[in-house]
Order: C-alpha cells, then sequence, then structure tokens
C-alpha cells in the first residue's frame, strides 16, 4: 500500500505539473525558478518512500506552495543585502588583475619551497600555529619544550620565509635590468 500511495505523489506530481508550475510562477514571478521548484519537490517525493499522503495532489500542491514561499523569502532576503546594480563599480575585486593574481601564486610557490627546506619540526610547528592556529603552549606541551623554543621555531620559519621572498625580488628586479639593457 505504500508504494501506491508513494506512486500516486509521483502520479500526482507528473500528470499536474502545468498545475503545479504555473502555482508556484504566481509566487515566485518567474516561470524558470517555478520549474525548479517544482523539480525539487519531485525530488523530494522520490527521496521520501515513508510519505503516504491521503490526497496525494493537494500534498502535491502544498509542497510546491511551501517551497515556492519559501524560495520568495530566500530571494527577497537576498535582495535586501544585495548592492543596487550601480553601486558595484564601486566594489573592488579582491584581485585586481592577473597580473597580480600571478605575483600572488608565484609569492605563495616561494614561501611553500622555503618552508620545505625548514627542518620538519619547524616546518609542522610553523604551519599548525599559521594555519590551523594552535596556540604556542600547546605546541610546545606537545612537543615537550619549552614555550620559548616553539617562539624562536615560529620566528626562524617566517624569517627564512620572508627572506625567500626578498631574494626572489632581488633576483627579479636584476633580471628585468639585464632585460632592459640588452633591448
Amino acid at each position: 500500500m505504500s508504494t501506491t500511495n508513494q506512486d500516486g505523489l509521483l502520479n500526482a506530481l507528473i500528470c499536474n505539473r502545468r498545475r503545479l508550475v504555473a502555482i508556484a510562477t504566481r509566487i515566485l514571478a518567474s516561470e524558470e525558478l517555478a520549474e525548479d521548484v517544482v523539480q525539487d519537490v519531485m525530488l523530494k517525493a522520490c527521496d521520501r518512500s515513508g510519505l503516504r499522503p491521503d490526497c496525494p495532489q493537494s500534498f502535491a500542491c502544498r509542497m510546491v506552495r511551501n517551497l515556492a514561499i519559501d524560495r520568495a523569502r530566500l530571494q527577497r532576503r537576498e535582495l535586501r543585502h544585495a548592492l543596487p546594480p550601480e553601486d558595484l563599480e564601486a566594489v573592488e575585486a579582491p584581485i585586481a588583475d592577473p597580473e597580480c593574481a600571478l605575483e600572488g601564486l608565484e609569492a605563495l610557490r616561494i614561501v611553500l619551497a622555503a618552508l620545505d627546506q625548514l627542518p620538519e619540526r619547524t616546518r609542522s610547528v610553523f604551519m599548525a600555529h599559521r594555519l590551523d592556529g594552535i596556540p604556542q603552549k600547546t605546541l610546545a606541551a606537545r612537543l615537550g619544550v619549552s614555550p620559548t623554543l616553539v617562539n624562536f621555531m615560529i620566528r626562524d620559519a617566517q624569517r627564512h620565509c620572508f627572506a625567500s621572498l626578498e631574494a626572489h625580488e632581488r633576483v627579479s628586479e636584476f633580471g628585468m635590468e639585464r632585460a632592459c639593457k640588452a633591448a
């Protein structure tokens, strides 16, 4: 009997699809969004094998209506927090241009290479503290060393990374000067 009721809900969704899309369209004011809502309701109905509505057609209408209302509320909430189109030009992009993106990737590559040059313990302490946010005291207790030593390890790793970046910049500037003189 549950299979019959389940099939009844799916049949109601399939047979009344146009009507259900119309219900959702009235709420969402968009036929495309309404189609998505009906599709999502059909997927939910397929996932809920224990669902046994007494009146599958009414239940299908209620499911579509409720989901459409939820989507409409979500749209209104998003619009309240969205910038007007004319203000979008004033928003800065996280990365100004492709050159900046490449420079950032190159810097990351250099820092990762610098970290690989460090002793394993220093590298793991530095990454655990800087990336995972583990306090120095916790790291010291794990390693059985003093918090001061952990502090020095983090400082040394940071200095090594900065030195690698500076060395790369000097080499890059020297290469640019040579290229300019050759041209």
